[in-house]
């Protein structure tokens, strides 16, 4: 019997680094370095007219990165989500398989058994992955609406989301679900 997951699998759960992970890393940095010195303005640490600030502020650079950054994270969050959900029917499917042959044969019934069990673990865990996933793409769809709408200055969508503060509240609401769903088996 063959295994439900592939060298390419399990290759995906040690975490391979690409140059887009790399990428996107880098750019999820500097915007760090944006959040800070923008966080530092706002506690009047710096001032408005602070070398470093005043270049940041000029043409929203920072925002724009941020956006570059966000499109790529969607991306590659979007490919992990399909990645998981091929290795969850994969699963699915061999243990269909285990329990057909557990209920025709009852001399590898134990061995069958075990095989099951491995198998429903693996399915739930994958499950839990799946769901952080989730969260994670919507997470970073709202912080790309929000981005959207200061970069490009729209108007007619802030309307319709009622505003960028309720997106952030949904968003900080989708990061606490994440931590609790996180601690939870």
């Amino acid at each position: 019997m063959s295994s439900p997951l592939t060298d390419k699998d399990d290759e995906f759960h040690r975490k391979s680094i690409t140059l887009e992970d790399i990428l996107i890393d880098k750019l999820e940095g500097i915007c760090t370095v944006f959040d800070n010195i923008y966080f530092l303005k706002n506690l009047g640490v710096i001032k408005e007219d602070n070398f470093i600030y005043k270049k940041l502020n000029k043409g929203n650079l920072g925002s724009k990165i941020w956006l570059v950054s966000l499109i790529l994270s969607i991306r590659r969050c979007f490919k992990n989500l399909t990645h998981m959900y091929r290795t969850r029917r994969k699963y699915v499917t061999e243990l269909s398989i285990v329990s057909k042959k557990r209920n025709q044969s009852s001399e590898n019934g134990l061995v069958n058994g075990i095989l099951k069990d491995k198998l429903l673990q693996s399915l739930q865990k994958c499950n839990s992955i799946i769901r952080d996933l989730l969260l994670e793409f919507l997470q970073v769809l709202l912080y790309l609406i929000i981005v959207i709408i200061e970069v490009f200055k729209v108007k007619s969508l802030e309307r319709y989301v009622k505003g960028i503060r309720n997106l952030e509240i949904l968003s900080n609401l989708i990061t606490v679900t994440r931590i609790i769903t996180a601690t939870s088996p």
